[in-house]
C-alpha cells in the first residue's frame, strides 16, 4: 500500500507542474496565434467586410469630390456610339476631355489603356484626342499597366511629365478581395510607377498615402456616376449642367460592362441603393442622369475602387489601423480574460462566454471602423478563444494522468483496446473470462533455423530482420481490429471479436492474413533484393485461421495475468498453421472461417482429422481477395482444381496424376500439395 501511496504522490507532483507549464504554454500559444494574425490575413478581411457592411446604413449624406463617367453597355448601344468600334473611340475621348477641362474638372484619370493609335487606322484620326491631351497637360492621367504604355503620340501629348501616367493594377488581399488601394507598384527593375489616382491626385496638389483603406461601403453609393453617352449629349447644348456636375471633382473615366474589369471588394456584403444619390439634370436635349453602382452583385467596377480612394483622401476620410504594438496588448489581454475563463467555469458556461465575448469584440472593431480606426479583431477573438480551449487539458490533468498510468502498467502485455476497456473501467482487472466466437490466426516463419544458420555469420542482422518480420506482421493485426496475443519465438498469435466485439472479424482476420503475407514479400524485396548468397531464399511464413468459440479472458497468476484466449478453437489454428508445410500453401483457412466469408479466392484442399475432434473438417488455401476471385486466371484455376478433386475422390488415378501435374506446373505455390494429393487419397490426420 505504502508503494502505491508512494506512486500517487509522485503523480500529483506531476501534475502541479504540468498544470502551471500547461498555463503559461496556453497563454504564450493562445497570444501568439491572436499576434500573428496579419492584418487583412485569415479572418480578419472577412470581419472587416462584415463591418464596412455594418456600417453602411443610416450614414449621413455628405458632399462628394469624385465622379465617373461609365462606359456602359447602354452608352457603347447609343445613337452616338453604337457604329464606333472601341478601338477607335479616340475623338469620343478627345469629345470627353474636352467637356470635362470645359467644366473645371480639378483631375482626370482615364482607367483604360489606350494602346492602340487610330493613326494606322485612318490619317489623323487621333488629331483631335491629342489636341485635348495636349490641353489637358497637368490635369490628365493616362492609365497604364506594369508592362504596357499607351500609344506614344498620347504619351507625346502629356509631355512625358512624372504624373501623366499611372498604374490601373489593384492588388487584392490574400483571399482575393480588393481591400485597399495602393500609392503605387515597383516594378522588377526597381522602377516605382504611381497609381492612376495617386498620379491624379499629385496633379491636384495632393499626396496620397501609401495605402488606402476601403472602408466606407457607402461611398461607393454617393458617388455619381454618369453614362458616357449622357456626357457627349450634354457636351454641345448644356455645358452648364456639366460644370454644376464636374467642376473641382477628379473623374475617373473606365468600363462599365458587367464582363469586364470587375472587382470583389469590401463593399461586397453592402446592400445598393434603391435610386441615386444625385438627382438628374435636365436642359433641352440634355438629360444627365446617374445610375446606381451596383454593390450587391458580388462584383464592382474597377474604376470605382480608384474613385473610392480619391474620395478617402479628398474627403479626409482615411482608415487608420491600430499598430501592432497595441494590438499584441489587447491579444494578449484577451488570451488571460479566456484562459482565466477556461480555468474558473464549466466548459458549458466558459465556451458561450468567450464566443459572446469574441462578437463584442468584432462589434467593438465595427464601432471604432465608424470613427476611421480599424482594430483587426482577429488577433483578440482567436487569444480568447484559444485560451479557453487551450487550458481544457489542464482542467483534465488528473484524469489523464490516471489513463496514463493504467496505460503504461499494462500496455505491454495487454492489447490496445483492453488498455481502453480497463481505461474506462477499472473493476475489470480480474481473472476470469467468457466464451465467445473468435477467428483465431498463427503465422510462424518456415525455415527459421535453417534461415538462421545461412545467416550465422551476420547475428545482429537476423536479430533485426525477426524484428522486422514480427512489426509488420502486427500492423495489419491492428489495422484490421485484431488483437495480437503472445509472441512466440518467430511466431504469432492473433483473435478477433474480443475483447471488442467485431461482427466481421473473419472477415478482417483474413484480410489480415493477406496483408501480412504482401508485407513479407515487401520485406524480403527490402533485404534480400541483389544478395546473391539468399536469392530465393528470403523469409517466407505459414498462417493458419479458425473461427470457432474459446474461453477468453485475464489468466494467469495473481502476481502477473495476460488477456488471452484457450480451447479447442486455439489449438486447431495452431494445428492448421503447422499444415502449410504440409500442403506448401502460404494461408490455411478452415471451413469454418470460410462459411463466414464471401468472394475469397479460396481452394479447397482436403479433408483432415483433427486429434480430439469427432468430425473432420475441410481446410481451404486462400490465394487472395475479392479482386484476384473475380478474374478468369482463378476461375480457370478453381475449376480445374475442382475437376482435380474429383477425380482423385472417384479413384480415376491416371487422369488426376495428368492434371495435377499440370497444375503443379502452372501454380508453384499449390505445387506440393498438387504432389502429396497425387500420391494417396486418404484423409490427412493431424496430430
Amino acid at each position: 500500500m505504502s508503494n502505491e501511496h508512494g506512486f500517487w504522490l509522485r503523480v500529483l507532483g506531476y501534475n502541479r507542474t504540468t498544470v502551471q507549464k500547461l498555463m503559461l504554454a496556453a497563454f504564450l500559444l493562445g497570444g501568439m496565434l491572436g499576434g500573428l494574425v496579419g492584418r487583412f490575413d485569415w479572418g480578419n478581411g472577412f470581419l472587416f467586410d462584415l463591418a464596412v457592411a455594418a456600417n453602411s446604413g443610416g450614414r449621413p449624406e455628405t458632399e462628394t469630390h469624385t465622379a465617373i463617367i461609365a462606359i456602359d453597355a447602354d452608352s457603347l448601344s447609343s445613337d452616338l456610339l453604337s457604329t464606333t468600334p472601341r478601338t477607335l473611340m479616340q475623338p469620343v475621348f478627345a469629345k470627353t476631355l474636352s467637356a470635362l477641362l470645359a467644366a473645371d474638372a480639378k483631375g482626370i484619370a482615364i482607367d483604360v489603356l489606350l494602346s492602340y493609335s487610330g493613326n494606322r487606322w485612318l490619317p489623323d484620326h487621333d488629331r483631335p484626342l491629342i489636341r485635348a491631351l495636349y490641353q489637358g497637360r497637368g490635369k490628365v492621367v493616362l492609365g497604364r499597366s506594369s508592362n504596357s504604355l499607351p500609344a506614344a503620340p498620347f504619351v507625346a501629348a502629356l509631355g512625358y511629365e512624372d504624373n501623366s501616367l499611372g498604374t490601373m493594377e489593384l492588388v487584392p488581399s490574400p483571399d482575393g478581395i480588393f481591400r485597399h488601394v495602393g500609392a503605387g507598384i515597383r516594378l522588377e527593375s526597381g522602377e516605382s510607377i504611381p497609381s492612376l489616382i495617386s498620379a491624379a491626385l499629385a496633379n491636384a496638389g495632393l499626396k496620397m498615402p501609401a495605402d488606402v483603406i476601403l472602408g466606407d461601403g457607402w461611398a461607393a453609393a454617393r458617388i455619381p456616376v454618369y453614362r458616357l453617352s449622357n456626357l457627349l449629349a450634354c457636351h454641345q447644348t448644356a455645358p452648364e449642367i456639366l460644370k454644376d456636375a464636374f467642376k473641382n471633382r477628379i473623374v475617373m473615366i473606365g468600363s462599365w460592362l458587367d464582363e469586364e474589369d470587375r472587382k470583389r471588394s469590401s463593399s461586397r456584403f453592402v446592400r445598393s441603393p434603391s435610386q441615386p444619390a444625385q438627382p438628374t439634370s435636365t436642359s433641352g436635349n440634355c438629360i444627365l442622369h446617374p445610375i446606381v453602382a451596383p454593390l450587391s452583385s458580388g462584383s464592382m467596377p474597377g474604376v470605382l475602387l480608384h474613385a473610392l480612394a480619391a474620395e478617402a483622401v479628398l474627403a479626409d476620410s482615411l482608415v487608420r489601423t491600430i499598430d501592432w504594438k497595441y494590438l499584441a496588448l489587447l491579444a494578449a489581454i484577451a488570451t488571460v480574460f479566456g484562459t482565466y475563463a477556461g480555468m474558473s467555469l464549466s466548459p458549458g458556461y466558459s465556451i458561450p462566454l468567450v464566443i459572446g465575448s469574441a462578437l463584442l469584440i468584432w462589434g467593438l472593431s465595427s464601432l471604432l471602423l465608424a470613427e476611421l480606426i480599424w482594430l483587426p479583431p482577429a488577433a483578440l477573438m482567436i487569444g480568447a478563444l484559444s485560451g479557453t480551449l487551450l487550458v481544457f487539458p489542464v482542467r483534465f490533468l488528473n484524469e489523464r494522468v490516471r489513463r496514463q498510468s493504467i496505460h503504461r502498467a499494462f500496455r505491454q502485455y495487454l492489447a490496445p483496446e483492453m488498455v481502453e476497456r480497463i481505461i474506462r473501467d477499472p473493476s475489470q482487472l480480474h481473472l476470469g473470462g467468457e466464451l465467445r466466437e473468435l477467428t483465431v490466426l498463427f503465422c510462424d516463419m518456415r525455415g527459421f533455423t535453417a534461415f538462421s544458420e545461412r545467416m550465422a555469420d551476420r547475428p545482429e542482422e537476423v536479430v533485426q530482420i525477426l524484428n522486422r518480420l514480427l512489426t509488420v506482421l502486427t500492423e495489419p493485426v491492428l489495422r484490421h481490429g485484431g488483437t495480437v496475443d503472445k509472441y512466440m519465438g518467430d511466431a504469432v498469435m492473433a483473435f478477433w471479436n474480443a475483447p471488442i466485439s467485431d461482427p466481421d472479424h473473419a472477415e478482417h482476420a483474413v484480410a489480415a492474413a493477406l496483408d501480412m503475407l504482401a508485407a513479407v514479400r515487401n520485406l524480403n524485396e527490402e533485404h534480400f533484393s541483389g544478395q546473391s548468397d539468399m536469392e530465393g531464399q528470403g523469409v517466407r511464413v505459414g498462417i493458419g485461421v479458425h473461427t470457432g468459440t474459446a474461453i477468453v479472458g485475464n489468466m494467469g497468476s495473481d502476481q502477473r495475468f495476460d488477456y488471452t484466449a484457450i480451447g479447442d478453437t486455439v489449438n486447431l489454428a495452431s494445428r492448421l498453421e503447422a499444415q502449410c508445410k504440409v500442403f506448401g500453401s502460404d494461408l490455411i483457412v478452415s471451413s469454418d472461417t470460410i462459411g463466414k466469408t464471401s468472394g475469397l479466392a479460396a481452394l479447397e484442399l482436403d479433408e483432415v482429422s483433427v486429434s480430439g475432434r469427432r468430425t473432420a473438417i475441410n481446410i481451404f488455401a486462400v490465394l487472395g481477395d475479392r479482386r484476384y476471385a473475380d478474374t478468369a486466371e482463378f476461375t480457370s484455376l478453381r475449376e480445374r482444381h475442382s475437376q482435380f478433386l474429383k477425380l482423385c475422390r472417384s479413384g480415376a488415378s491416371l487422369e488426376a496424376k495428368r492434371l495435377g501435374r499440370e497444375l503443379a506446373r502452372e501454380n508453384v505455390s499449390l505445387g506440393q500439395f498438387y504432389q502429396s494429393r497425387i500420391g494417396g487419397m486418404e484423409p490427412t490426420v493431424v496430430g
